[in-house]
C-alpha cells in the first residue's frame, strides 16, 4: 500500500485576526476512517518560542495518552505560521529515547513488520496535507498504537523570519483548539536582538513583561508577539545569521531594521499636509482621511505647527497661517468635512503651493505630508520632484516628504513610482494603507511621518535569494532576506539621505551565528537549480542531497519520518537512509484511507481595466459634446470665423476625471471653455469587487465648424481611422477580442440646424 502524500499547492486568503483554529487529534483504526479521539488525550502541552535575531523557531510538545483499553494508533492535524517550515519532529515513548525524524523523498512504499526482531515499526510520520483557508500550511502527524496506560510526547518544530512592526520584532503563533481532547498550552517566550539593539521588552498581545522573557497560553486565537527593541544609536542596523550547509555552501538570513521614531531626537518643525480632495477620494471616505491626519499630526514631535493644501485640479491652503497642532486639527477636519470632492488631480501644483508657503531656506526643518489614493493620471517623471525645488534644479536639504496612499479596496495605488520620487530625493517615507485594514495600523502612524533611509543595496559574492531587502527603509520598519551562497557572504549597504546627498556606509555587523532550523529554512526555499545558480557551476544532486541530510524538512516533497529504534537492523537501516539509500515505511498496522486534503484556494482579486469603450462613448457623446456645444455658441460672438478640430487628452480614474490636456483652437476663452467641459463629466464609480482599478487615457477628436451658418460639433474626425482611441494606464481595455472596428462618424451630414441633446 502507498502512503499518501498530498501536495500544498493551494494559494489561500489572508487570515483574519483571532481566528479560531481547527486542529485536530484523531484515533486510528486499520481499514476504518479517522475518527475523532475519545480514548486518547492531550494531557499537557508546552510551546516554547525563541527570537533571535530575523529567525523565530516555535517548538510545540505534546503529552499524549491512551485512557482506553486497547491499544490505537493517533493522528494529529496542525497548522503552522504563514511562511514558516516544518524543521524537526521527534517522539519519545514513555521513558525509552527520543526517536528524531529524518527526511524522506514522497513517494515511498509502507509495508506492514512480520518480524519484530528485525525490522520494528516506524512509530512518526509528518507529511504536508494542504493549506488552511488562511494560507498557513497544514501537516499530518501519523503515530503507531499506543499501548494501554502508556502516553507519547510529541514535538514539532517550525521556523519562520520575524517581520519588522514599529521597531519591534513581530511573530503571531497560530491558536490552535482548546476542546475536546486538546488541551490549552502554556508558553514561554526567549527573544535576542543583535548588535546594535537589545529586546526591552516582550509583548503578548496587550500585556508585557520587562526583559527579553515573557510566558503566556495558547488556545485557540492566535497570539501575537512583539520583542520592543533599544536601539543603541540613531542608524539603521544590519543583522546577519550564517549556517553551514557543507561544501563551502551557506544560507544567510540578512535583517535590515531601523529605529522607530521614537528612538530619534525629534526637533520642533512645520508640517504642511497635503490632501488629496478630488473625486475619487469619495472611494476612500472622509472618516478614513480625518483618521489618518489625526494620526500623523498626533505622531510629530511636540510643538510642531500645522498647516495643509488641499488640491483637486487647483490647490488652496486650508488654514492660511502656521498652527499648534493640537489646534490646527479640528480646524483641518472641519474645513475638510465642509468641502465638496470634484475632478481633477493636480499633485505637482499642490506640492508648489506648499513649497511657496514653506518658503526659501525653511527654518525649522519642514515635513510635507501628502495624504492621497494614488490616482494621480499621467504626470512627467520629475514633475513632484521638481514641484519641490527651491529654485529650479536646486534640491532643498531642510524638507522631507511622506506620502500616505490609502488604498480603498482591492487596489494598490497606480501612483507609486510618482509618489516614490519626491520620498527619495528629499527623504522621507512611503506607505500604502488598505481602508479596510486602517484601524490597525493606526497605532503605527510614528512611522508614516518619521524619517527613512533609501538605497539598501547587497554587494559581494553572487547568491540567490528568497525575499527583497527594503528599497525604502522607513523609522521602525524593515526586512528580513534569505540568501545560499558559495563562498563569501555578501555585504550590505545602506545609504542615508541627508541635505540631498547620498552617502553610503557598509552598515554589515558582526554575525549573530547560526539560528536553529536556519539550514533547513535555506532548504526548503532553494532548489538544485539554485544551488547550482550560486556556485556559477553546476553543483549536482549529490551537493544538495548531503545539505537536505543534515538539514531536512517537510512539504509537499518530503516528509519527516522517526525510524524504528528496535530490531537487529535499526542503526543500519538509518545509516542506509540517511546516506540516500531507498525507503520504505515499515508499520505493525496499515494505515487508514485518508479523505483527500481540501485545497483552500486564494479568491482571485478583480482584474484592472480600463472603462469600457461604450462608456466612454456615452460619456463623450452625453456630457461633453453638449458642453462643447455650448462653449462654441458662445465663442462665435466674438470669433465669427472660429472652426477646426481640437484633440483631448482625457484621464480617467476610480469614477474621476483626473487631468485634461487640450490641443485647442488657440482661442483662449474657447480652449478654457472646453477644459472646463471635460472636467464637469462624471465617470462611473468602479465596483470594486469586479473591477481592481481603472486608469484609463482617452485620445478623443473634436470637430467644430458651421453647417447651414449654425454652429455644428463632430463627433471624432473624418480623417481618423479610429476617433476614440482608449489607452489604459494600468490593465487592458475590456473589449471582445473578437472586435476590431472602429467607431464610425458620419461626416458628410454634420449636425446642421440641430443641437446636440
Amino acid at each position: 500500500m502507498k502512503a499518501v502524500l498530498a501536495a500544498a499547492v493551494a494559494c489561500a486568503s489572508v487570515a483574519a485576526p483571532g481566528a479560531a483554529r481547527a486542529d485536530a487529534l484523531l484515533e486510528l483504526a486499520a481499514h476504518g476512517a479517522p475518527r475523532p479521539a475519545s480514548q486518547l488525550a492531550e494531557s499537557a502541552c508546552e510551546v516554547d518560542v525563541e527570537i533571535r535575531g530575523g529567525l523565530a523557531t516555535v517548538e510545540l510538545r505534546q503529552h499524549l495518552a491512551n485512557l482506553g483499553d486497547a491499544p490505537v494508533a493517533a493522528g494529529y492535524e496542525l497548522a503552522i505560521g504563514e511562511g514558516a517550515t516544518l524543521v524537526g519532529a521527534t517522539l519519545r515513548d514513555g521513558a525509552g529515547p527520543e526517536g528524531v525524524a529524518i527526511g524522506v523523498p514522497a513517494g515511498f512504499s509502507t509495508t506492514v513488520v512480520h518480524d519484530g526482531g528485525v525490522l520494528g515499526a516506524d512509530p512518526l510520520l509528518v507529511q504536508a496535507i494542504d493549506l488552511t483557508a488562511e494560507g498557513r500550511p497544514r501537516f499530518r502527524a501519523t503515530l503507531q498504537a499506543i499501548g494501554v496506560g502508556h502516553a507519547v510526547v510529541l514535538t514539532t518544530r517550525w521556523a519562520v523570519p520575524v517581520t519588522i512592526e514599529g521597531g519591534a520584532l513581530h511573530l503571531a503563533v497560530p491558536g490552535r483548539a482548546a476542546e475536546g481532547q486538546l488541551t490549552t498550552c502554556r508558553g514561554t517566550i526567549r527573544a535576542a536582538g543583535g548588535p546594535g539593539a537589545s529586546v526591552a521588552r516582550v509583548r503578548v498581545g496587550r500585556s508585557a513583561g520587562t526583559g527579553g522573557a515573557a510566558t503566556f497560553t495558547l488556545g485557540d486565537e492566535d497570539v501575537a508577539i512583539d520583542a520592543e527593541l533599544a536601539f543603541h544609536g540613531t542608524e539603521p542596523l544590519v543583522w546577519t545569521q550564517r549556517e553551514d550547509l557543507g561544501a563551502g555552501w551557506a544560507s544567510e538570513l540578512v535583517t535590515v531594521l531601523a529605529p522607530p521614531a521614537r528612538a530619534l531626537a525629534p526637533a520642533a518643525r512645520r508640517a504642511m499636509f497635503v490632501i488629496d480632495g478630488s473625486r475619487s477620494m469619495d472611494m476612500v471616505g472622509a472618516a478614513a482621511i480625518a483618521k489618518v491626519v489625526d494620526a500623523a499630526a498626533a505622531a510629530l514631535s511636540p510643538g510642531t505647527e500645522l498647516d495643509a493644501v488641499v488640491y483637486d485640479r487647483t490647490a488652496a491652503r486650508v488654514l492660511g497661517d502656521w498652527e499648534p497642532a493640537e489646534r490646527a486639527v479640528s480646524r483641518l477636519t472641519a474645513a475638510l468635512a465642509k468641502r465638496g470632492a470634484s475632478n481633477g488631480s493636480d499633485l505637482a501644483g499642490a506640492l508648489r503651493v506648499a513649497r511657496a508657503a514653506l518658503g526659501e531656506g525653511t527654518t525649522p526643518p519642514a515635513s510635507i505630508i501628502i495624504i492621497t489614493d494614488g490616482v494621480l493620471g499621467k504626470v512627467p517623471d520629475r514633475a513632484l520632484v521638481d514641484a519641490l525645488a527651491a529654485t529650479p534644479g536646486a534640491l532643498p536639504g531642510s524638507i522631507d516628504v511622506h506620502a500616505i496612499v490609502l488604498d480603498p479596496g482591492p487596489t494598490r495605488s497606480p501612483g507609486k513610482a510618482l509618489l516614490a520620487g519626491p520620498v527619495e530625493t528629499y527623504g522621507g517615507s512611503y506607505v500604502e494603507l488598505a481602508v479596510a485594514d486602517l484601524d490597525a495600523a493606526l497605532p503605527g502612524a510614528a512611522a508614516w511621518v518619521g524619517p527613512a533611509w533609501v538605497d539598501v543595496k547587497r554587494t559581494g559574492a553572487p547568491a540567490v535569494s528568497r525575499g527583497e531587502l527594503p528599497g525604502l527603509l522607513r523609522a521602525g520598519a524593515g526586512g528580513t532576506v534569505l540568501y545560499l551562497t558559495h563562498g563569501a557572504a555578501p555585504a550590505i549597504f545602506i545609504g542615508a539621505r541627508r541635505e540631498a546627498v547620498t552617502s553610503n556606509t557598509a552598515a554589515r555587523v558582526a554575525p549573530l551565528g547560526a539560528g536553529s532550523g536556519l539550514g533547513a529554512l535555506a532548504m526548503a526555499s532553494f532548489a538544485f537549480d539554485d544551488f547550482d545558480r550560486a556556485a556559477g557551476t553546476p553543483a549536482g544532486p549529490a551537493v544538495y542531497q548531503r545539505a537536505f541530510a543534515a538539514h531536512p524538512y517537510a512539504d509537499a516533497s518530503f516528509a519527516l519520518v522517526v525510524l524504528a529504534p528496535g530490531g537487529k537492523v535499526a542503526a543500519d537501516r538509518r545509516a542506509m537512509i540517511v546516506g540516500g539509500g531507498p525507503y520504505a515505511r515499515i508499520v505493525s498496522a496499515e494505515d487508514p484511507a485518508w479523505a483527500p486534503p481540501v485545497e483552500h484556494r486564494r479568491a482571485a482579486g478583480p482584474p484592472p481595466s480600463a472603462i469600457e469603450r461604450i462608456t466612454v462613448e456615452r460619456l463623450v457623446r452625453d456630457q461633453l459634446q453638449p458642453a462643447a456645444y455650448v462653449c462654441y455658441e458662445h465663442a462665435l460672438g466674438t470669433a465669427p470665423k472660429l472652426a477646426g478640430l481640437v484633440a483631448f487628452d482625457i484621464d480617467l480614474g476610480r469614477g474621476e476625471v483626473t487631468r485634461v490636456e487640450l490641443a485647442g483652437l488657440g482661442n483662449a476663452a474657447f480652449d478654457a471653455c472646453l477644459v472646463d467641459a471635460a472636467y464637469r463629466m462624471t465617470p462611473p464609480v468602479p465596483d470594486l469587487r469586479v473591477n481592481a482599478d481603472d486608469q484609463t487615457v482617452v485620445h478623443y477628436p473634436l470637430t467644430f465648424g458651421l453647417a447651414d451658418r449654425h454652429p455644428a460639433v463632430v463627433l471624432g474626425d473624418a480623417d481618423s481611422g479610429s476617433p476614440l482611441d482608449i489607452d489604459a494606464i494600468q490593465g487592458g481595455v475590456p473589449i471582445p477580442a473578437d472586435r476590431t472596428d472602429p467607431i464610425r462618424v458620419d461626416t458628410d451630414t454634420p449636425l446642421g440646424s440641430l443641437k446636440p441633446r
